[in-house]
């Protein structure tokens, strides 16, 4: 997955469309594989900063919106 982000830095990635449909018209805007790679490894390297000053016992857990576990 790593490699993705360098193969397509380039190419659109993650994007959000206010228009749901093409009737309402689907302008999306987009991040690219570099972008989103950019962003996902400050996060990763974030959280591990504060789990490290947590102590060894610490768990993390993330869920998002469309998890079925909320």
């Amino acid at each position: 997955m790593l490699a993705s982000f360098d193969v397509y830095r380039t190419r659109p990635c993650l994007g959000t469309c206010p228009g749901r449909t093409e009737a309402e018209g689907l302008d999306c805007n987009w991040h690219s594989y570099e972008e989103v790679g950019m962003s996902s490894r400050a996060l990763a390297e974030g959280l591990r900063e504060v789990v490290d000053g947590m102590g060894p016992s610490v768990i993390l857990g993330l869920l998002s919106a469309v998890s079925d576990l909320g």
